[in-house]
């Protein structure tokens, strides 16, 4: 896309919610209507109700339209919503997951074999958000035995049409299309606090996301009680539905990308798994999980600065009320894993099996990148050699910290403190032994 093309969605972006604004104040009336049937008139009958509609008998999770009915439910309710954050940001994206998620169904009918794809022990990264996940990921990507998920892979699992080994991929262009956009809209986003490309490794949360489950609703949602309560009430067996989807996506890409026959460890990410756990296991016994933990007085403003540059396409921002929403929800996420890893570490520690959890301190990943790694790979029993330990080294030397510029944030700006942020999080804290 050009310039001058991004810059006309920026136009329609302000302009769009200029108009409603003043619309509102008159009348009364809404621009933008978010519910299940305004989203389902965008089907014909035979893509909801035919052999192979989205109502039909549904190979993956029967119990997606559940949580899509719940998900649009507590978005309707959501008064903050400006009218971009309406028409664009809950029902164009909920209704290109729906049309994904048909595409992926028909691809697995067409092809069962898929299923048969290996996930050989996968290393799942759950630290909270922007406690060095990132920077993990993308070092443990240079390993030639690891495969991360790319962000064009993410953003769409299959591309429109067959694609040749050697060939151009379409999705690439499609993910530097939203890049570009995402960079106009709000260019500190795409450079400084999250820098990333179509091809970089990314978070898995779209995988989630064509289920329904959805951590956006939890980050932007301005009252995501009802919707947290609801994730809260998953059963273990509710969850594997939703797991086994997850890994059908993965083997997916993988066949697409004709690695069907690849032995390489995934490497997969993100804060959402720690709601989880229990069934994550159940579906990938061999998983190696990685927690990256970070002082809370630092990781909570960092967290509502980079919520706030994507917040805004939703809703307009007061700042105050973003930094009690993002106390709330990382307590919400720490929680759940101090929870799991309390009753988990105490069974575990009568046993002499292998190891499945390590805990990774910011600091020691950001102050001694090298030796982090060596401790990662040994806790693991996975080998690193000279010739890997020397592509670690390239990648940090080409990637410094602060390379696309310095985030900067602080806790005064959303109206929070270092002693509500320490009393908060006390638990967290203690039980994975944070520094400074």
């Amino acid at each position: 896309m050009s310039h001058i093309s991004s810059y006309v969605v920026l136009i329609i972006y302000y302009t769009l919610n200029w108009i409603s604004a003043a619309i509102y104040r008159i009348t009364g009336i809404k621009i933008g209507k978010v519910d299940k049937n305004t989203v389902l008139r965008r089907f014909s009958n035979e893509e909801k109700y035919g052999e192979h509609g989205l109502f039909s008998n549904d190979i993956a999770d029967s119990n997606w339209n559940e949580a899509f009915s719940m998900l649009l439910s507590c978005w309707q309710k959501d008064e903050q919503l400006h009218a971009f954050g309406r028409m664009f940001e809950v029902n164009e994206i909920t209704i290109t997951r729906l049309r994904e998620r048909q595409v992926i169904c028909n691809a697995l009918r067409r092809n069962p074999s898929i299923n048969m794809i290996p996930v050989k022990r996968p290393i799942f990264i759950v630290g909270m958000m922007r406690s060095g996940t990132t920077l993990l990921q993308r070092l443990l990507a240079e390993d030639p035995d690891n495969r991360a998920l790319k962000y064009y892979e993410i953003m769409k699992a299959i591309p429109p049409e067959e694609v040749r080994q050697g060939q151009a991929d379409p999705r690439m262009q499609m993910a530097a299309t939203y890049i570009d956009i995402m960079g106009t809209v709000d260019p500190a986003f795409t450079t400084s606090k999250h820098f990333f490309e179509v091809d970089t490794p990314e978070e898995c949360i779209q995988l989630f996301e064509r289920s329904f489950i959805s951590k956006s609703a939890l980050m932007f949602m301005h009252n995501s009680d009802e919707y947290r309560q609801w994730l809260s009430d998953r059963s273990k067996e509710d969850m594997l539905k939703v797991y086994r989807f997850y890994k059908q996506q993965i083997q997916l890409i993988l066949y697409t990308a004709h690695e069907s026959s690849s032995r390489r460890r995934l490497v997969l990410k993100d804060v959402f798994h720690v709601l989880f756990l229990e069934s994550l296991l159940e579906l990938f016994p061999e998983a190696c999980i990685i927690n990256t933990v970070r002082n809370p007085v630092d990781l909570i403003p960092s967290t509502c600065s980079m919520t706030e540059e994507i917040a805004h396409l939703y809703s307009h921002i007061d700042r105050k009320k973003l930094g009690q929403r993002m106390v709330t929800i990382v307590g919400y996420f720490a929680d759940a894993l101090v929870k799991f890893r309390r009753d988990f570490d105490r069974l575990s520690s009568s046993c002499s099996g292998r190891k499945i959890f390590m805990d990774v301190q910011y600091r020691d990943l950001v102050d001694a990148p090298i030796e982090t790694m060596q401790r990662v790979y040994d806790h693991f029993q996975l080998p690193l050699s000279t010739e890997l330990r020397a592509k670690f080294e390239a990648y940090l030397k080409a990637n410094p910290q602060n390379k696309h510029g310095k985030h900067e944030y602080s806790l005064k700006k959303y109206g929070l403190t270092e002693d509500v942020i320490q009393r908060r999080f006390s638990e967290y804290t203690s039980y994975f032994n944070v520094r400074p």
